[in-house]
């Protein structure tokens, strides 16, 4: 509080302030000490935090400079320079005794466990919560330390924990109180096992799906759940964790292991056992832990065809398309103690549609013959379960009732961002999707809204399409190129009729194009790479932005007024473009966007450029003496004008003809009087407004006797 940046909140001449300093902090920790009571008449009350510290939140991190000494300087565990002892918490460290009467009550939880602890049997847990005044318990989580313990209900104040009977040792349980604010406190309560020379007895019971006593019996080959369950004869508890061994006796043969498994929370011990035959049933436990071995009473066990019963009911008699029905029920079967559950058997979930039976779905009997399944129905009919024949049962059904199905409808709500742009600039056009079924909407999820223009001529054109979130709202972005009236389109689906929405009417516009254009290079060889550059930007209602994917034609304009295309090249996602041209002659180079749809034509100011002018010269690589060499030049840019052949002489290039060239810039001449011996010819242009003085690649004649 010492800090004005980071002090407290002060109500001052009509407005708040922050204010920090010793006259904010100094009255504080004097309040402080106000809370605590009076101190002792011969006490030094500075004294009482050094004594009850731990009633202090200590502040471990942060620093206010270096010193030779860290903890003058540095926070750290315990007392330092810059923060002392810590803050308060409450007024008790600032007490002689270290309380204080009618203190607040800070928020937690203490737990209690029942003993003695005997591995295998539920030990009893309970949870107390402190919670200040006006705070209330959220929730309570217990976890064990150990996955095969077993907590009886983990989300109640009390609670049991039962681990398996052979464990020794100590292990834990932990309690995560939280309160309505999100305040969590954890408790942890020690578990120790210990195992007895004496050991406990047990009672083992044996039944078949259910059944008790006499007359036990089985459904011919069906899996049947076997059940014995132990229980600790001192306290009635169950037993966790005995291994349990299961047999069976068919007729006057000798008794043979069946099936094993180990007992739960609950004491029992399930394996499942399908027969032809009559069988003797029995059960034994071993010694484990602090109990002793044990063995049930042997069970004879009929087996016939079972005759079941199913019987069922529907959590509502009228339903919307394809929305959830709950079916629940149970399916049983005579036995001789009266009527057992019928565990592990398919039953059918049929509803019979205009005379014909649809299966909606199955449900599998647990273990106390409990059905349920959840079906979604898209016709009104009349819904039953069904029991299909097998070997172990006969057949049997029950009518749930009618069901009438109704039909949702769609609600198709749009808007768009804008509706007056230029030229396949985006457009966003959003909204919702909605199933309302008897007064509840919910989102259409992965359905697609396409989003359409309607032209003049009543053309419909289909722009882009959204997929539906699960909460409704869809969002697309489309690219309009012609105006229309826009809308918003559901084709509809399984019990969903179509629905539409105008958007309203759209403006497309033609973009005003400006260009940008430079040429690296004023002065070039003829037929030479001269890089260009440059940028297209748009401009529509009052905005402007760059102009992507637009095609640019580079041109040269000669000195005869004559245009040529060199290059065409399409501006990047930034407008800007780049290329390289060869030009051939004099002239300027600009850059110009031509009849490209949505954009107005636009040129960029040319650039001069000066060009040397190209020829190329062809002849005989070898000729006779006394008979003339016959040569051709091409000016490659064609005109009528004088063109020389010249030799390499001593270093020097010398001429010795000149010829003048046709219209198509071709000359054809004959060099007579070539002496014996190797020539280095050329063809040279003194140049003229089309084109600068140039030579040819050089040639070689050879001249042979």
């Amino acid at each position: 509080m010492a800090n004005p940046a980071t002090g407290v909140a002060v109500y001052n001449g009509g407005g708040w302030g922050v204010y920090g300093g010793t006259s904010a902090s100094a009255p504080i920790i004097a309040a402080v000490y106000a809370l605590a009571g009076t101190p002792g008449a011969t006490d030094y009350p500075n004294s009482y935090p050094y004594a009850n510290s731990t009633d202090l939140f200590d502040v471990t991190a942060g620093s206010n400079g270096s010193c030779t000494v860290r903890q003058w300087c540095a926070a750290g565990a315990g007392w330092d320079g810059p923060t002392g002892l810590g803050t308060p918490d409450t007024a008790a460290a600032f007490s002689a005794t270290g309380q204080v009467a009618g203190a607040p009550v800070k928020f937690g939880a203490t737990g209690r466990i029942t003993s003695p602890m005997v591995a295998g049997l539920p030990v009893s847990l309970s949870l107390t919560p402190q919670l200040p005044d006006g705070d209330a318990l959220g929730s309570v989580s217990w976890k064990a330390a150990r996955p095969d313990c077993t907590l009886g209900s983990p989300t109640d104040l009390q609670t049991t924990v039962s681990c398996p009977a052979a464990l020794t040792g100590t292990t834990t349980v932990t309690a995560t109180v939280t309160d309505v604010l999100g305040a969590s406190k954890a408790v942890s309560l020690p578990l120790s096992f210990t195992t007895s020379t004496t050991k406990r007895p047990i009672s083992l019971s044996l039944s078949v799906a259910g059944q008790s006593g006499a007359g036990q019996s089985l459904c011919t080959t069906a899996s049947t759940p076997i059940r014995a369950v132990a229980v600790d004869v001192a306290t009635g508890q169950p037993v966790k964790g005995l291994p349990v061994t299961f047999t069976r006796q068919t007729g006057t043969g000798l008794a043979a292991a069946a099936g094993s498994a180990s007992s739960q929370a609950d004491g029992a011990a399930t394996f499942n056992l399908s027969s032809i035959v009559a069988v003797t049933l029995g059960a034994r436990t071993a010694v484990a832990g602090s109990f002793a071995a044990s063995t049930a009473a042997a069970v004879p066990v009929t087996v016939a065809k079972c005759l079941p019963a199913v019987t069922g009911v529907t959590d509502r008699d009228t339903s919307y398309y394809g929305d959830p029905v709950t079916v629940t029920g149970q399916l049983s079967r005579a036995a001789g103690t009266g009527s057992v559950p019928l565990a592990g058997a398919t039953v059918q979930v049929l509803e019979s549609v205009n005379g014909r039976a649809v299966q909606l779905g199955t449900t599998v009997a647990g273990a106390d013959g409990g059905l349920h399944a959840v079906v979604h129905p898209t016709a009104s009919g009349t819904l039953s379960l069904a029991l299909p024949a097998a070997t172990g049962w006969t057949a049997t059904s029950a009518v749930l009732g009618p069901l009438s199905v109704l039909l949702p409808s769609t609600t198709l709500a749009a808007s768009a961002d804008r509706l007056d742009v230029g030229y396949l600039d985006p457009v966003v056009v959003s909204g919702t999707l909605l199933r309302n079924a008897g007064g509840s909407s919910s989102g259409v999820a992965r359905a697609v809204v396409s989003i359409r223009s309607t032209g003049a001529t009543g053309a419909v054109s289909t722009l882009g399409s959204a997929s539906v979130a699960a909460d409704g709202h869809w969002s697309a972005t489309v690219k309009p190129r012609s105006a229309g009236s826009l809308s918003a389109v559901y084709a509809g689906g399984p019990g969903l009729p179509a629905a539409s929405a105008s958007v309203g009417a759209l403006t497309v516009g033609t973009w005003t194009t400006s260009l940008t254009f430079s040429v690296q290079y004023g002065q070039v060889a003829a037929g030479a790479a001269d890089p260009v550059s440059g940028a297209v930007s748009r401009q529509y209602g009052g905005a402007a932005s760059n102009a992507p994917g637009v095609p640019v034609g580079i041109y040269l304009v000669n000195i005869l007024g004559g245009t040529s295309l060199l290059r065409t090249v399409t501006t990047t996602a930034t407008g800007t473009f780049s290329t390289i041209v060869a030009p051939l002659e004099n002239g300027t180079l600009t850059a110009r966007v031509v009849s490209v749809a949505g954009y107005t034509d636009a040129a960029a100011t040319p650039v001069p450029v000066a060009v040397t002018s190209k020829l190329t010269l062809t002849g005989p690589a070898v000729t006779s003496g006394g008979r003339p060499a016959t040569l051709s030049v091409q000016l490659t840019v064609a005109r009528a004008n004088v063109l020389n052949i010249q030799e390499l002489q001593g270093g020097s290039w010398v001429t010795l003809a000149a010829a003048t060239a046709a219209s198509t810039g071709h000359a054809a001449l004959s060099l007579a009087g070539l002496a014996l011996g190797t020539h280095v010819l050329r063809a040279e242009f003194g140049g003229d407004a089309r084109g600068g003085a140039g030579v040819s690649p050089s040639i070689t004649v050879i001249v042979r006797a």
